[in-house]
């Protein structure tokens, strides 16, 4: 029997589409300003519509971003590309997991006033590319480990809310997660940088 935790995809290397890094321009990621440029010149990714956008693309050796304009870029490339959508039943909870777990939250009290689906979207990715620093490296142990938390989760979403379906969104291209999770809106921990970044517009 397939379980749901099974189709929760991994990605062993997020770094050349480290989404969060990428759009805000963080010092410890040395590829940000590259990415930025690859991006710009290929435009098929939200990222690159967003640094094609006109009040955007003479600035991309800045950091920083702009909301508005991440808002417009999501929902141009929705307009594009036709990516799957969430009903308007399905309430959204993203997990970030893998070489970081953002999971110590409530996220039962969180889905109380959850519609009759409850979608989990989550990659178990990791951004590694340092040789001095094993923490962001991804290991078939730490894959593992990220997939027993995982199961632990679903299990307990599906305990606490019985009566509600409870389903499983994961890509390998992470505009189709956030597009997903841009549709409704979306519980997640408040640290979460997707949650910050473009979970309240």
């Amino acid at each position: 029997m397939t379980l749901l935790v099974d189709s929760i995809k991994v990605t062993p290397d997020v770094t050349d589409y480290n989404f969060c890094n990428i759009l805000k321009g963080v010092d410890n990621d040395t590829k940000w300003r590259h990415n930025r440029k690859r991006l710009q010149q290929a435009g098929d990714t939200i990222l690159g519509i967003y640094f094609n956008h006109h009040l955007v693309r003479d600035k991309i050796e800045q950091p920083g971003y702009q909301p508005a304009v991440l808002k417009q870029s999501i929902m141009r490339y929705i307009d594009l590309y036709k990516p799957p959508l969430p009903s308007m039943n399905e309430t959204c909870i993203y997990f970030r997991i893998g070489d970081r777990m953002l999971i110590d939250f409530d996220y039962i009290s969180a889905l109380s006033e959850a519609d009759s689906v409850i979608t989990i979207v989550c990659n178990i990715c990791f951004s590694g590319d340092n040789p001095d620093d094993e923490q962001w490296k991804y290991s078939a142990r730490k894959k593992n480990q990220c997939k027993q938390v995982m199961s632990r989760i679903i299990n307990d979403i599906k305990v606490a809310y019985s009566t509600k379906d409870v389903k499983i969104i994961s890509n390998d291209d992470p505009d189709l997660d956030i597009c997903y999770l841009f549709k409704n809106g979306f519980v997640s921990h408040p640290k979460c940088s997707w949650k910050q970044m473009f979970g309240n517009f």
